[in-house]
């Protein structure tokens, strides 16, 4: 893949960058938005553990609300 469309793709390489960190108030993890790769525009809640457990997604926009659940389609657009 060339650069331009790379970087175009990527919205100049600023998809998959975590960003709107939280830390709780124990300290002991930090929420986020991102993507779950540099392509997916989609941002999910990630938590990381400050002790070494990692991280790992919360909530992701693309399950929330699939549950059965009867919504107009602007309603799912949103």
């Amino acid at each position: 893949m060339s650069f331009p469309r790379q970087q175009a793709r990527t919205r100049r390489f600023t998809i998959g960058v975590p960003r709107a960190f939280q830390i709780s108030p124990d300290g002991r993890r930090v929420a986020f938005l991102r993507g779950r790769d540099g392509e997916d525009a989609a941002a999910c809640l990630w938590i990381r553990d400050v002790e070494g457990a990692g991280e790992r997604v919360v909530a992701d926009p693309r399950t929330l609300g699939l549950a059965g659940e009867d919504l107009p389609a602007e309603e799912r657009a949103r």
